[in-house]
């Protein structure tokens, strides 16, 4: 995804604090962030095997 094409699902976020997110985020080599399939209910991680 490209910097634009992120700016344009966050209009009402201020330029700057977004440089400042768009900044931290990891990016590939030509500088566009990598999207990745949220996961669903079914491949979501549990961690209710860790309670104790």
């Amino acid at each position: 995804m490209t910097r634009e094409a992120l700016r344009a699902t966050v209009p009402q976020v201020p330029e700057d604090a977004f440089n400042q997110i768009f900044n931290a985020i990891d990016k590939n080599r030509d500088d566009q962030v990598c999207v990745k399939q949220q996961p669903t209910f079914t491949n979501a991680v549990d961690n209710t095997s860790n309670a104790r």
